[in-house]
């Protein structure tokens, strides 16, 4: 079966640069991606249920600069090398029952941080189970697992973690062994001067939504009396 996301000229993954190496494309990549990065680490406010919508809108601002696909979820079964990762078509269910069991668990608001490190491990090694992305989920997923930290308090240094245990720790998810992606995120994690802040978007929008009397007023403010005088 071909994979819509290879160049087929280049055997690379479609990409907004036209890049024609493997190693061009990875530095172009890993460039924007930390710039994206530190823009989204200085947040001080985040509309999230942590669910797969934010999982994409993070992936979106991530590698909108990469791929075209940036915050779409992939539409083909992919794996690497011996793991097969959820079949696309169970994504959205799969990510659901997550985000209703994190939704459930309150954000794991008032954890300890062992509490902290035990359950987000195991919402780490379900999400890179899912994986969700065609690529840049590793990406996506440290950066979903740090934000629903921040909100709790905490932030995990995973610039600290080399890429060999992070890869060991997440083959060990895969066999059912959170532990050492739990002691991982434990031994990385440190508290912060002032959570993260997290509005709920479905109750953000609720407010936004204008009464009966807002809206008759807004409808005399939609078109001015009077066409401004523009020079044209």
């Amino acid at each position: 079966m071909d994979d819509p996301y290879i160049d087929k000229k280049t055997g690379l993954l479609k990409n907004n640069i036209q890049a024609t190496t493997q190693k061009q494309l990875e530095a172009f990549e890993l460039g924007w991606t930390d710039i994206r990065a530190q823009k989204l680490n200085e947040r001080t406010v985040i509309h999230s249920n942590f669910d797969l919508n934010y999982a994409k809108e993070l992936h979106k601002t991530l590698f909108q600069d990469v791929y075209p696909w940036a915050g779409e979820i992939r539409t083909v079964d992919i794996q690497k090398e011996d793991t097969l990762f959820y079949p696309n078509q169970k994504i959205e269910v799969a990510f659901d029952i997550l985000s209703n069991e994190i939704k459930k668990q309150n954000y794991l608001q008032g954890s300890s941080p062992d509490k902290f490190a035990k359950s987000a491990s195991l919402y780490m090694g379900l999400i890179n189970a899912i994986h969700p992305f065609r690529e840049g989920n590793g990406r996506t997923q440290r950066m979903f697992i740090n934000d629903l930290a921040k909100v709790n308090g905490y932030k995990i240094e995973f610039d600290k973690v080399s890429s060999k245990d992070m890869r060991e720790a997440s083959i060990a998810c895969l066999n059912k062994d959170f532990s050492p992606l739990s002691n991982l995120i434990k031994n990385n994690l440190v508290k912060l001067d002032k959570p993260l802040e997290r509005i709920d978007p479905t109750q953000s929008l609720n407010k936004a939504q204008p009464t009966k009397q807002q809206s008759k007023t807004v409808k005399t403010l939609d078109k001015p009396k009077q066409e401004p005088d523009i020079e044209r």
